[in-house]
């Protein structure tokens, strides 16, 4: 998360003095709303699993979605996967 609170997040004029963060709110966080949004309209059963493949970068918002959802409870995916050796 940390790099998008550089760079275009810091651009600031006399006049908007916020223009970077209101930016950045408007692309990125949107973006991950937009995200969670479509997880939400996947027709689901109550016991149904969804997995969700994302970047770091998107999961770190994701997550935190997922957590303030009563919709959702996200389980990590080490439960459900078993590495064997061979």
């Amino acid at each position: 998360m940390g790099n998008y609170l550089i760079g275009p997040f810091s651009y600031e004029t006399e006049s908007s003095p916020y223009f970077g963060a209101d930016f950045e709110t408007g692309r990125w966080f949107n973006r991950n709303l937009r995200i969670f949004r479509n997880i939400q309209r996947i027709p689901a059963a109550p016991k149904e699993r969804i997995l969700v493949i994302f970047g770091s970068g998107h999961m770190n918002l994701l997550n935190l979605f997922f957590d303030a959802s009563p919709q959702f409870h996200r389980v990590p995916l080490s439960g459900y996967l078993s590495v064997e050796d061979h």
